[in-house]
């Protein structure tokens, strides 16, 4: 037996006892009734009439008794039908409700693999930055949350972080791992991947909430960056967060054009570009995941 039925049970239990109850009342005020009419107003004292007017209160008490009995087993069964149908229905939306939420984590754990691969692949274009995108995703979500951004920020700006390079896809390989310092015309080339990657992902509906930040993530504060020269009020939170963590990684990494520097040597370094470069707010978090040894 469910819920429902014992419900139902106790409902059915309960409104008998009320049904008897208020019966009984309606009973008595009806005798009530008549025999104070009989006594007060007809004031027959005729044994023969008089036991036959006594009569009345028994008969219509008996017909108000089963219309009520009747009117009760009809509502006791609406309301059993209506219980089971709802039963049903609780029982099928139940099951619905299972079937779309293991749906959504097949369809969520697919479209995190398709990020994850999409990450890789723009890792696997250049040797010197494999793994560049997801610890530039992993820095940024330490930073996110030291600036207490709510669970759908934190996921954006993951998201956003591990295909923060993916236009680099378009650069070509002869400039993109070129061991030299670059040309200007070449280094024009390298700073058009932000515009590439948010072009690229310009029609793939799921992902247009990271386009800005992609797009704006080589902006900076002071408005030198590119590709717009935006300043800090118009750069989304997630891009100044990628800005500071890809900076920091790229520093401690090894490049065809030089070593990689030391830990102290790249915090120095946004420290110095604090409030220029880089967002304040934003560098005191990173400084904070430094302090707290979560970087």
């Amino acid at each position: 037996m469910d819920n429902n039925e014992n419900l139902f049970n106790n409902f059915i239990v309960k409104s008998l006892v009320i049904f008897i109850f208020m019966s009984g009342i309606l009973i008595v005020v009806v005798n009530f009734h008549i025999n104070n009419f009989i006594t007060n107003e007809i004031g027959i004292q005729s044994g023969n009439i008089n036991s036959h007017i006594k009569q009345i209160p028994i008969e219509i008490t008996i017909i108000v008794t089963l219309g009520l009995i009747l009117l009760y087993v009809s509502l006791a069964r609406i309301v059993y039908s209506s219980s089971k149908t709802l039963s049903f229905q609780n029982i099928e939306l139940i099951k619905q409700r299972n079937e779309i939420e293991s749906a959504y984590i097949k369809l969520n754990d697919s479209y995190k693999n398709i990020i994850i691969a999409l990450s890789n692949s723009i890792d696997a274009k250049d040797t010197y930055t494999a793994g560049h995108s997801s610890r530039v995703a992993n820095i940024s979500l330490k930073i996110g949350r030291q600036l207490k951004l709510d669970e759908e920020k934190l996921n954006t700006l993951y998201t956003a972080a591990l295909l923060h390079d993916i236009g680099k896809i378009g650069i070509p390989d002869e400039i993109l791992k070129k061991k030299d310092k670059l040309n200007d015309f070449e280094y024009t080339k390298i700073k058009e991947h932000s515009a590439i990657g948010a072009d690229m992902l310009k029609d793939v509906m799921p992902l247009n909430n990271i386009i800005p930040i992609i797009l704006y993530h080589h902006e900076r504060v002071d408005g030198t960056g590119y590709p717009y020269g935006l300043n800090s009020k118009n750069i989304p939170i997630e891009a100044l967060i990628i800005a500071v963590a890809d900076s920091y990684d790229a520093m401690t990494s090894n490049r065809p054009y030089r070593k990689a520097l030391s830990r102290d040597t790249a915090i120095n370094e946004i420290i110095k570009f604090k409030g220029t470069q880089y967002d304040c707010i934003v560098v005191d978090a990173f400084l904070n995941c430094i302090k707290e040894n979560v970087t």
